[in-house]
């Protein structure tokens, strides 16, 4: 329930006709801005159709693809039948054999013996020492 001062203040003839200034700024903002909103998404879509209809150029097996109107009678269940036959594809199937092992698989060198035993400090000296062999100071 709102407090009495607020009740009393909207029986007031000047601040009924404010609140009613200001309803109206309210809705004519919100419609504007609706208005706003919904020629930015219409902007967007048309970009975003305009963008795949380009895509054809590079790929002619690409549709946009616009539903047809249905009857109310239809409903929304679609079958089968009613969609567009696919067309042919650019891409390249791939096989279990694609992926078959190479008969020798590569195989990693083996480490040397005295780094295969460091530890990361020596690893790090040794690493910094060949820097500073090749002219590189250390940060």
């Amino acid at each position: 329930m709102p407090p009495k001062s607020s009740a009393a203040f909207a029986h007031q003839p000047v601040a009924k006709m404010i609140l009613r200034e200001h309803l109206a700024q309210l809705e004519s903002s919100l419609e504007e801005t609706r208005g706003r909103v919904l020629s930015a998404l219409d902007e967007e879509l048309a970009s975003i159709r305009q963008w795949m209809e380009s895509l054809k150029d590079f790929d002619t097996a690409l549709t946009v693809y616009r539903p047809e109107a249905e009857t109310s009678a239809e409903g929304s269940e679609k079958t089968p039948s009613k969609f567009k036959p696919s067309k042919p594809s650019n891409i390249v199937e791939l096989t279990a054999q694609d992926f078959a092992m190479t008969p020798e698989p590569l195989r990693e060198p083996a480490l040397d013996p005295t780094l295969e035993q460091a530890t990361m400090d020596e690893l790090n000296a040794a690493l910094a020492a060949v820097f500073e062999h090749m002219g590189h100071k250390p940060a």
